[in-house]
Order: structure tokens, then C-alpha cells, then sequence
């Protein structure tokens, strides 16, 4: 469990003001400071900032290291994301990704993302508590999702293979020059090209990147050759699959 961190800065006055309003909308905003000669000798003073009386982000004059600090702050709810992405361009950050969600980490995470006032140096406003995404949550089984997915890919049926997707999911295949939206859409991908090619996969290996998201690599053979491709699998919180990126190697 991690308990505080300290942020080096240039200059603390004018990073009391930006942090101060940066953290504001997500409830952080009580600020307590430390004088250093109360400490050991050679303590830095520190400017604290916290929440239901625990100050767990400090604030320390000195030369800091720019990009070698990612702070990440829980927010309550989206629009708290946003308000605390507002506020901090306000006050002077500098965008890296205004609020949305970040499909590269999970499928529910939603998060904006700034520069501070050092430059390089990143804070990442993230929304996970109302979405109670954790460390500790269930991985899917994407062996069992695989298995699913090939053994009716492999059989030709596609009622099967359909009914292992979200009515709105997407297939996305650059090797193809298409992308398939919706049942319909993942119909016309397996009709196209397993049955029509008389594809069959066989699994080789499996990712996982985080809960609901991993990368299968197959082997396909059929009445085009062999080829192994990806599978970038996204699966929503009942285990159907709401999003493949699929290409070739």
C-alpha cells in the first residue's frame, strides 16, 4: 500500500496555486505544510495536499526530473475526471489526452492525462472508484474464450460464433481493408472468410494485457495457404466479446 510521494518542483508557490486548483474537483483539498527544520537535519520543507485528514501528497523545492514521475489520482466519477482535466489546463498544464476511456488498459477505464508545470512531469486524473476496476478483479479465462471462438469458427457455424459477441461488438481487420460493426457484421466476417475460405485456426499462444483484454496468436490454413495472425480480444463485464483487432503477421 503506498502511503505518500513526493513531488519535486521548481517553484513550490506556483505549484501550491496550480495543485490547489488541479485537485480541487476530485476532493483533494486539504493542505497542511511541514517545516523542515522540525526534521532531520537536511529535511526539505514540504507542501502537503490531502483528503479526509490524511496528507499524502507533498510538494518539495529542488531541480526536478522531468518525465521520471507519473502520479495517478482516483477521481469518483467521470465528470469529475473532466473537472479536474479543466481546472489543471487552467491552470497552466499542458494536455496529453483530455478525459475518455483508455481501451489500452481496460475496457472500463476512463482517465485525462496533463503535463504540470515542470513539463515533462505527468499527472493522470483516473476514474476507477465508481467503476471499481482493481488490481485484485477477476481475469477472464481467455483460454476458455479461445477455445470457444476457434471450436465454432472451425465448425462453420456461425449462429455460434455470433452468439459469443455483443449485439454492437466490432471486428477490425486491416488484412481485410474492412471493419464489421454488430451481429450482422460479424456474421458477414465469418461467412466471408472461414467458410468461404474453409479457414481452420489452431491456437498458439495467449496474452493477457489486463481482465478483459488479451492478444491471441493463431495459425490459419484454408484454401489461401497458411498464415498466422493476432487477435486483440476485449471482452465486456459478462465474458461476450464487444471488440477484436485482428491482423495478420
Amino acid at each position: 500500500m503506498l502511503d505518500h510521494i513526493f513531488l519535486t518542483v521548481l517553484d513550490t508557490e506556483r505549484s501550491i496555486k496550480f495543485y490547489s486548483r488541479s485537485l480541487r474537483p476530485i476532493g483533494i483539498i486539504e493542505r497542511h505544510d511541514y517545516d523542515g527544520k522540525d526534521g532531520p537535519v537536511g529535511h526539505p520543507d514540504l507542501k502537503g495536499f490531502g483528503a479526509s485528514g490524511r496528507m499524502f501528497f507533498w510538494l518539495r523545492q529542488g531541480e526536478p526530473s522531468p518525465g521520471a514521475v507519473h502520479v495517478g489520482f482516483v477521481a469518483s466519477s467521470e465528470p469529475a475526471v473532466a473537472a479536474a482535466y479543466d481546472a489543471a489546463i487552467a491552470a497552466g498544464a499542458t494536455s496529453i489526452h483530455a478525459p475518455g476511456p483508455q481501451l489500452h488498459y481496460d475496457p472500463r477505464y476512463f482517465a485525462s492525462q496533463v503535463r504540470d508545470l515542470v513539463g515533462n512531469t505527468r499527472v493522470c486524473l483516473q476514474e476507477l472508484a465508481a467503476r471499481k476496476v482493481t488490481m485484485m478483479e477477476k481475469k477472464a479465462d481467455f483460454h476458455a474464450v479461445a477455445a470457444r471462438l476457434i471450436n465454432a469458427t472451425n465448425a462453420f457455424d456461425t449462429d455460434a460464433v455470433t452468439a459469443l459477441f455483443t449485439p454492437d461488438a466490432v471486428i477490425d481487420d486491416p488484412s481485410t481493408g474492412e471493419r464489421f460493426d454488430g451481429h450482422d457484421g460479424i456474421r458477414d466476417y465469418v461467412e466471408r472468410f472461414f467458410v468461404g475460405y474453409k479457414t481452420v485456426t489452431r491456437l498458439l499462444t495467449v496474452e493477457a494485457f489486463g481482465p478483459r483484454s488479451a492478444r491471441l496468436r493463431v495459425d490459419f490454413t484454408g484454401d489461401f495457404g497458411h498464415e498466422v495472425g493476432r487477435l486483440d480480444v476485449r471482452l465486456d463485464s459478462t465474458g461476450l466479446i464487444e471488440r477484436i483487432d485482428a491482423d495478420l503477421e
